[in-house]
């Protein structure tokens, strides 16, 4: 906030204030303006309100502020750089750091590694530049081969050419599809004003600026796109109609456009009562450059900003000041943060009462929103985590509990089609049910099993052979199996036995396809499973730290 040629800054520990807004020590401000008092009494300054005048900050030393005009990545460290050499390489990491930074002792050069790409600096204090092409031989040979908690293995989707990097490339171009009703499926478009378009570089397109909503003028016509479904309009105000097609000259819009990840979006399907429309990663903000997945196309593209008593702030697509990092457990980017805002936040704390211990984050994007939080008990030795994902067609979210003699792990996923839901214990067990409002399906395994729900309804076992239907051992002894799939309902729990029923071919399938994900995820959770539990582990500290430092 600005008042009187002064600068104020709201943090964690309280107000501060600087005479210009630039980097280096602000002190702590002794007592707010009178003109605080007129902000306005609305949602979108309540936040700000509720720290009028705020903690008590009386002999606290300056707080250092780093301020940036331009897209800018933070490299912190605690202390000077403290190196780990890798074996058998000339890379050490820099370990008392959040970030991907590690040094080459044979060219004296550090390399980066934020947002997918890599960059290089003869010092911390750079210039930076762009080394995604030219790594060094030691970690562009990166062996596939590394133990799963080598500061490596959690770089190796981001080095080109390497059998991780390939398979991050070929995940993030494969269609995420969804069936929309073309009689139902409405919405709806909101403008700062009367609408204002902007011509979009190299082409005939224009886009709306004045609006949190995806619009492109083509012609006579508006498109908007939400929530990965094409909609099309006469006026830029609606009615919107589901899109049946899309015209290609929106496909030749440039990445140097905001509005680039909307050529992602395509409509593969439509007859006179639905459309099958589709996404690959793009749209969520995911691309794949120079042989790797990156984050954001790297263009800057400022934001709609209006002033006022009510400011209107419509955020852009962005690349750097997030510390975006790729997990391959998810075949996601992850953004970290420290603080509050319209689009996100971050909690930590104890509980008196228990001894609890917990943290949590929160983040909310156009496209796409995650949640995470972590809670452990030392009285009970009892640990806690979970996570919630969704984008435009599905939501899903995993919560595990660890104690002293046993775990356990719970995952959903809903989409259009249904709910599926999963439960595994320590002990071996684990329970599949799905359900798509009509039918459900449920699957049990013991310590000793391991079985798989068909899209018939039926439980089935893989042998040798191929897959056989799974019968209950304790049915009566001599009762034949039937010659065709039973109803879709729940699998009682106990004891199962092959029979000799063998699905059809569809059923097959979609069998083979679910073994080859479980078989998948155990790889994938051998080999990156000591990454992710260390990048996210300690209360207070970590990417996701809730505390100052």
């Amino acid at each position: 906030l600005l008042a009187a040629n002064v600068y104020y800054l709201l943090d964690a520990s309280g107000w501060l204030q600087s005479d210009a807004l630039a980097s280096g020590e602000w002190q702590y401000a002794s007592q707010l303006p009178d003109a605080f008092a007129q902000l306005p009494n609305t949602p979108d300054w309540q936040d700000v309100r509720a720290q009028i005048p705020g903690p008590p900050t009386s002999g606290q030393p300056p707080l250092q502020i780093f301020v940036s005009t331009t897209p800018a990545e933070l490299i912190e460290l605690v202390g000077e750089p403290q190196y780990a050499k890798l074996p058998g390489t000339t890379i050490s990491s820099v370990t008392n750091t959040d970030g991907l930074v590690f040094w080459d002792g044979s060219a004296a050069t550090y390399y980066y590694l934020v947002a997918g790409r890599w960059f290089t600096a003869a010092q911390l204090e750079g210039p930076w530049t762009y080394a995604t092409r030219a790594l060094p031989a030691d970690l562009a040979g990166i062996s596939p081969d590394l133990p799963p908690d080598s500061p490596l293995a959690a770089v190796l989707p981001s080095v080109p050419g390497t059998p991780e990097a390939r398979e991050a490339a070929l995940q993030a171009q494969i269609p995420h599809l969804a069936t929309v009703n073309r009689k139902t499926a409405t919405a709806t478009v909101s403008y700062d004003g009367a609408p204002q378009f902007a011509p979009i570089d190299g082409t005939a397109l224009s886009y709306a600026v004045n609006s949190a909503s995806d619009v492109i003028r083509v012609g006579d016509s508006y498109y908007l796109v939400r929530n990965g479904v094409w909609f099309v309009a006469a006026a830029p105000g609606g009615p919107w109609t589901v899109a049946a097609t899309v015209p290609e000259a929106i496909y030749a819009i440039p990445p140097t456009s905001p509005l680039y990840n909307v050529t992602y979006v395509r409509v593969y399907q439509a007859d006179d009562d639905s459309v099958v429309s589709g996404y690959t990663d793009g749209y969520l903000g995911q691309y794949v450059s120079d042989g790797v997945v990156t984050w954001g196309t790297g263009y800057y593209y400022p934001p709609y900003i209006t002033v006022g008593a009510t400011p209107m702030y419509y955020p852009r697509p962005y690349t750097y000041g997030c510390d975006a990092f790729y997990n391959p457990l998810t075949g996601r980017f992850h953004r970290a943060g420290y603080g509050y805002g319209p689009n996100g936040g971050i909690d930590a704390g104890v509980d008196a009462a228990s001894g609890t211990m917990g943290r949590g984050v929160a983040v909310q994007g156009p496209n796409q929103s995650a949640a995470a939080v972590q809670a452990y008990n030392p009285r009970t030795a009892t640990y806690a985590a979970g996570v919630a994902r969704a984008d435009p067609y599905a939501a899903w979210d995993r919560a595990v509990v660890y104690g002293p003699d046993a775990a356990a792990r719970v995952g959903t996923v809903s989409d259009a089609r249904g709910t599926a839901a999963r439960v595994q214990t320590s002990g071996g067990g684990d329970a599949v049910v799905a359900s798509d409002g009509d039918r459900s399906a449920a699957a049990v395994r013991g310590p000793g099993g391991n079985w798989y729900a068909g899209s018939d309804g039926n439980l089935y076992a893989r042998g040798d052979d191929g897959w056989q239907r799974a019968d209950a051992a304790r049915a009566a002894p001599g009762m034949p199996a039937p010659d065709r799939p039973v109803e879709s309902r729940p699998v009682p729990q106990g004891q199962y036995v092959p029979s000799t029923y063998r699905p059809d071919a569809a059923t097959s399938q979609g069998l083979d396809q679910a073994y080859g994900a479980r078989q998948r995820e155990a790889e994938m959770a051998q080999r990156y499973g000591g990454w992710h539990q260390r990048d996210f582990a300690g209360v207070g500290g970590g990417r996701y730290g809730g505390g100052r430092r």
